[in-house]
């Protein structure tokens, strides 16, 4: 074993698959995946510090009794006591990781990993439900706007949820060459590995418990888990999805979501939502009532008036185009001035009928023009 130990730090949002990849890194012979630190950092003894055997774990009682805690790094200790040069971690607290990942003698290698922040969102109303859809701005705000994530840069491995289901086995390639393991496929039944992660997801530790054997208590998700893990077994763990917000997401909810976050999903890549214009008014229609009720937090509301849909009336109805929410692409097809628009009115609905940064997201002269001439108009 080097005297060296390689930290594979994840940087990711809750609920992006963190877990999951995490397990699938530490599937390997001298790899060991520990998942958040701060669970056994706080700890005295690890007689509960397994989330996979529990006290039935011998390996962390072990590595607490001769880990000298407050003098010894605990990563070095870890790799040490585990005899595997790579420890894979995610989101470290800052305060408590600095001194830990800023010895000599560890190498920390940075994974950024993002994911479809509508999955995020349906994930949090699931695990929150008393919280539910509204909630997700004290979740995802300021949080997955300030979120880095450029792929340029070759000192950090940015991936993409998405992109690692469509391409696992690529996926893991890419890491190993970054990290410097070499991974085979079999990386990818993570459930055949041993593990003694002490925190991450309950979902995918149910998972390496149903492949060992082990008894799994109900929990919210387990027949979604135990469906996977037949899939998976069908497949050499190819199979393995969790798209559910595409089904769980309300066409409502969708609006909302892309009302707030839409433009920042969109700077990751993923696809906005679009909606016939009769959508949008009912859902405009919604989003304003909870604002104004305040069921909706003060962040929609501060999005719906930077959106310049805050004190507009609703668009009017007219056959059956698509428009993005926020960015307000209305075609002639979705929206029709004609006999109204005179003069200037119908040079501000030519604008909007080529989409140049259609209303009301029109910037500079173009939306002065369609807040002074329009506004009149889509109110009657």
């Amino acid at each position: 074993m080097s005297e060296f130990v390689t930290v594979v730090n994840v940087e990711s949002l809750s609920f992006t698959g963190t877990t999951w990849i995490n397990t699938i890194l530490g599937s390997h012979e001298n790899a060991f995946t520990l998942g958040p630190p701060q669970r056994a950092w706080e700890m005295t003894e690890g007689s509960d510090a397994c989330r996979i055997h529990g006290k039935d774990c011998e390996f962390w009682p072990g590595f607490f009794d001769q880990w000298k805690k407050g003098e010894d790094n605990f990563f070095v200790s870890l790799s040490q006591y585990s005899g595997k040069d790579y420890i894979i971690t995610n989101n470290p607290v800052p305060g408590q990781s600095a001194e830990e990942l800023n010895d000599p003698r560890v190498l920390v290698k940075r994974i950024r990993l993002i994911r479809d922040g509508r999955a995020l969102a349906a994930s949090y109303a699931r695990h929150y439900p008393e919280k539910g859809f509204p909630g997700l701005s004290e979740f995802l705000n300021p949080a997955f706007s300030q979120f880095e994530f450029d792929p340029q840069n070759t000192e950090i491995l940015s991936l993409r949820y998405e992109d690692i289901l469509a391409d696992k086995q690529g996926t893991l390639d890419r890491c190993g060459d970054f990290v410097g393991l070499d991974y085979e496929p079999k990386a990818l039944r993570f459930w055949e590995w041993e593990h003694h992660a002490s925190a991450g997801n309950h979902g995918l530790f149910a998972l390496i418990k149903f492949g060992q054997g082990i008894d799994v208590q109900n929990f919210e998700g387990k027949e979604f888990y135990e469906q996977q893990f037949k899939r998976s077994l069908e497949d050499e763990g190819d199979k393995f999805q969790d798209q559910r917000w595409m089904t769980e997401l309300s066409r409502g909810q969708l609006f909302l979501f892309d009302l707030c976050f839409g433009d920042d999903n969109a700077r990751y890549g993923y696809e906005r939502d679009e909606f016939s214009v009769q959508e949008f008014r009912d859902y405009l229609a919604d989003v304003r009532a909870g604002v104004g009720s305040g069921s909706l937090s003060p962040f929609v509301a501060e999005r719906l008036a930077s959106s310049g849909l805050g004190d507009l009336a609703p668009i009017p109805v007219h056959g059956g185009g698509v428009s993005t929410p926020v960015a307000g692409a209305a075609n002639s097809n979705s929206l029709t001035f004609s006999q109204k628009l005179k003069g200037k009115a119908r040079g501000a609905a030519a604008l909007a009928s080529r989409k140049l940064s259609a209303y009301p997201r029109l910037h500079g002269a173009c939306r002065k023009a369609a807040r002074t001439v329009l506004r009149p108009l889509l109110s009657r």
